[in-house]
């Protein structure tokens, strides 16, 4: 197991940050226990190169690379007080009062429910309709997640787009296109990933066979499609 960090998890270390995601950090403690104890051989700090794989010489090839966060070139993105979602999970002191978190999908709402658990004043903006927020997430989670916001305080602004980001706040609108200013001493980008399938790319073209990817560089949704794309890839080899 070739692991380009010095720790095991990938993106599931973030996944399990917020405070109300505890069952999520106990099963990546159990994970992280059972394949040290597992018996595989692992490489920390190693990048994944084509040329180390073909120096390993191996039969077959699970390639978990997983996914990158989106980065829009939104103006003001580079502002201090915007930050990226994973950079907010390692140091989430930073938040100032206001906040705004960019993107209603299930990781952006779990990190603004625990902003307006500690009492920040927190807004939750999306293009999508309100309907649509969370939408990857099985339905009485989702439902209870978004009364646990509401009984919080946070506010959801669906169907408006962020349009750039300034020292004030977050500049977005709406249907009608007209400017709104919404104050926030800190604003969170959290608006999803994309898959980081370059290497799994260059791999399939360079071996006919024995190549599989797995989770989400193959396009996964979820932590249940990471894990079970990854469980039946690995019982195909023999």
């Amino acid at each position: 197991l070739c692991e380009a960090t010095r720790r095991l998890g990938g993106k599931l270390i973030d996944a399990a940050a917020p405070e109300c995601k505890g069952y999520m950090k106990r099963y990546l403690e159990w994970l992280d226990r059972e394949t040290k104890e597992c018996g595989a051989i692992i490489q920390f700090n190693a990048k994944i190169t084509p040329e180390l794989v073909e120096n390993l010489s191996p039969d077959a090839i699970l390639v978990a690379t997983g996914s990158v966060y989106l980065r829009p070139s939104i103006p003001g993105i580079d502002l201090p007080h915007v930050v990226m979602l994973a950079d907010f999970h390692r140091n989430p002191g930073q938040a100032g009062q206001r906040v705004v978190v960019c993107g209603g999908g299930s990781a952006g709402l779990e990190c603004a429910l625990d902003l307006a658990r500690a009492g920040k004043a927190v807004t939750v903006v999306d293009q999508l309709p309100l309907e649509s927020f969370a939408s990857g997430m099985p339905y009485f989670p989702r439902l209870d997640l978004l009364q646990q916001l509401e009984q919080a305080g946070a506010v959801l602004l669906p169907e408006h787009t962020v349009t750039s980001f300034t020292d004030g706040g977050v500049q977005v609108s709406g249907a009608d296109g007209a400017p709104i200013l919404l104050p926030a001493d800190t604003a969170i980008v959290a608006l999803g990933v994309r898959p980081n399938n370059q290497l799994g790319q260059t791999l399939e073209a360079k071996y006919a066979t024995g190549v599989r990817c797995v989770g989400d560089c193959a396009g996964g949704k979820n932590l249940y499609d990471a894990t079970h794309s990854a469980y039946f890839a690995a019982l195909s080899i023999v």
